[in-house]
């Protein structure tokens, strides 16, 4: 227990030894006396409830036993010289050891002992355990980083404002999405920040307008959108930046760029117009193919009827020509919008190049001057026609637009290419061999060699604002990639573009069974379709050629009469769409009654769902009108070989 104070009225006067003795006893604080050599000669009786020790477990032992080794060296090296250990103006931090053997961070302050000074004077040090406040510190820093490095990984871009519109924080992508220079940067003003912000919005005006009635008292949270004289598409959030709900410090800005997100609506949209649009006009190519196979097999009829030298053949032959004419025009017209997936297949791409000009040409301005080189003896790839007629158009389409309003010239080449071993021209990623190449030259504006680099990412363009999508030449290079083929640029500033496109050759073709002395007539057919006009033209046709033909335009009663006698028929054709019941669901019906039966399925648009579906039901082929009469001696032949494969299986 400290020693009582002596009273003033019992007539002593206190000892001013007892009288400080009791002041250090009561403090909060740990006081301590150390002599010259750091040896502890007194400590008071708040160490006990700082580091757990009491005064006599302390007392006669050196310092630097309870100091941390990290720090001991130090306070041994302060001690020494008696610098920066000694005055009240700064306190020292150490780690000191609590009798529980944790550490505490304890603040001291010393200053010398009544008049002495020197190697030989004591010490006395105030210590203040300030643990608790360390931890908050690290804390709060810990919190801090972590919230930096929140703000530095956000996609947004992040500006805190003070009340008094002084910088607070902010993070890189803020400054990149404005494009800050470091002059503005180092400014802490939010005045100069939003002075090089005004210069690139589209309306200044408004925008500062905004700003300033969201500092006004009492607003709340507000978003909006930026429009960019760049183009770009900005989102701005901004909150108050608030300690409680009364008191407002300042704001906090998010900024996000929407520029690639609108693109890319703007690109589904326009996909989905496609889609709709691709969807129109198989409706519409369905329908004038199911005209067009009547008018196209009467006239074919109609001018085997008549001698060769009859007057009427020569009008005949111009409606068979005009037939073609409009079958070939409609299938364009459903090769560049169908939107299915197509397989690819060994073909030439001399044809579907030479198809996909003829829209192309009709397509650009007559102040693009058009000129094709196309090898016809270029040997058959694997391809998708639907695919290459795409790179076709878009590839023109860019070379037009390189080109500009005073139009220019384009050249598209397609040729077989050989590379030996040795080759010098030999594209990077190519192996030696035979390719097809296909290329598409301009003598636009050209690109420099940044533009190079990127130019097959999607939505990068070299185009103005709002013209192109940034996806045209990003689709030729996914199509080009599907292939398995390689596409190569060459282009300099005002010196053009070409393209090249490198095709590979397909692997040797497996071995076909050949079927020969196929019996071309006496086939008993069992024909199904809704329109009557095109089941008379079936009938005729094929009973010319030697086959027995019962046509029906009522899928139920040519099923009942199936049914009846299924051993009847050798072959059953049905028409794909029918109301009463479509050619899928009849083809069904006839397999479930007979397995071994050939079913032939037939349509003035043929989409890749419904011949899968087909497929599926075990149907032997899926045709067009059309070809339906043309083709139908090939179809015969295929269909007893794949029944001679299953017998031999």
């Amino acid at each position: 227990m400290p020693p009582a104070i002596p009273s003033e009225t019992d007539g002593s006067h206190p000892d001013p030894e007892a009288r400080f003795r009791a002041l250090i006893e009561c403090g909060f604080d740990l006081a301590v006396e150390l002599d010259s050599q750091a040896v502890v000669r007194f400590a008071s009786q708040s160490i006990v409830r700082i580091l757990g020790f009491h005064p006599e477990d302390v007392i006669g032992r050196s310092l630097f036993e309870f100091l941390h080794p990290e720090d001991s060296r130090r306070a041994r090296e302060r001690f020494a010289s008696r610098v920066e250990f000694v005055g009240c103006n700064g306190g020292v931090e150490m780690r000191v050891r609590h009798a529980d053997g944790s550490w505490r961070f304890l603040e001291g302050v010393s200053n010398y002992l009544g008049s002495e000074r020197g190697a030989t004077a004591h010490l006395v040090v105030n210590c203040r355990d300030v643990t608790e406040r360390r931890h908050a510190l690290e804390e709060t820093r810990l919190h801090r980083a972590i919230l930096e490095c929140q703000s530095e990984a956000s996609p947004d871009g992040i500006l805190v404002v003070s009340e008094a519109r002084r910088i607070l924080h902010r993070n890189r992508r803020f400054a990149d999405m404005w494009n800050l220079p470091e002059t503005v940067l180092d400014s802490a003003t939010e005045a100069d920040v939003l002075n090089w912000i005004l210069q690139q919005v589209v309306n200044p005006e408004t925008f500062l307008a905004g700003v300033e009635e969201l500092y006004a008292p009492g607003m709340e949270a507000r978003r909006d959108e930026l429009c960019l004289r760049d183009g770009r598409v900005i989102e701005r959030y901004s909150a108050p930046l608030t300690r409680d709900s009364r008191h407002q410090r300042g704001r906090v800005w998010y900024f996000r760029d929407l520029t690639g997100k609108r693109r890319l609506e703007s690109h589904l949209l326009h996909a989905q117009r496609l889609e709709s649009l691709g969807t129109l006009a198989s409706g519409i190519v369905h329908e004038l193919r199911n005209v067009l196979s009547p008018i196209q097999g009467s006239a074919s009829l109609a001018s085997l009827e008549l001698s060769a030298d009859h007057p009427a053949q020569r009008h005949l032959q111009s409606v068979l020509e005009a037939g073609k004419y409009a079958y070939d025009l409609l299938q364009r017209i459903l090769t560049f919008s169908r939107h299915d997936e197509q397989p690819r297949q060994l073909m030439e791409l001399g044809p579907v190049v030479r198809d996909a000009l003829k829209l192309l040409r009709s397509t650009l301005p007559r102040t693009v001057d058009v000129t094709a080189r196309i090898d016809s003896l270029t040997p058959p790839v694997l391809a998708n026609a639907t695919q290459i007629h795409q790179v076709v158009m878009n590839l023109g389409i860019n070379a037009w637009q390189a080109c500009g309003n005073d139009g220019g010239t384009l050249e598209i080449k397609l040729a077989a290419v050989m590379f030996g071993s040795d080759s010098t021209e030999l594209p990077p990623g190519l192996t030696p061999g035979e390719y097809v190449r296909l290329s598409v030259r301009d003598n636009g504006q050209g690109m420099d060699q940044a533009a190079l680099e990127r130019i097959f990412e999607p939505f990068f363009t070299t185009k103005p604002a709002g013209q192109g999508t940034g996806l045209g030449l990003s689709v030729v290079h996914g199509i080009v990639r599907n292939h398995e083929a390689t596409i190569t640029v060459q282009s300099n500033p005002g010196q053009g573009a070409a393209f090249h496109i490198y095709f590979p050759m397909p692997p040797p073709p497996a071995v076909t069974l050949k079927v020969s002395a196929v019996p071309m007539s006496g086939w008993r057919i069992l024909y199904v379709d809704d329109d009557q006009p095109m089941v008379e033209l079936v009938e005729h046709s094929l009973r010319r050629q030697g086959h027995k033909v019962t046509g029906y335009t009522d899928p139920v009663a040519a099923l009942a009469v199936f049914r009846a006698e299924p051993s009847a028929f050798d072959l059953a054709m049905a028409d794909l769409s029918m109301p009463a019941m479509p050619g899928l669901a009849l083809a069904r019906e006839l397999k479930a009654i007979r397995p071994d039966l050939p079913v032939v399925l037939v349509s003035g648009c043929v989409e890749s769902e419904d011949a899968e579906r087909a497929r599926r039901l075990g149907v032997a082929r899926v045709l067009e009108k059309p070809g339906l009469i043309d083709e139908f001696n090939d179809l015969l032949q295929q269909i007893l070989a794949q029944s001679l494969g299953r017998s031999d299986q």
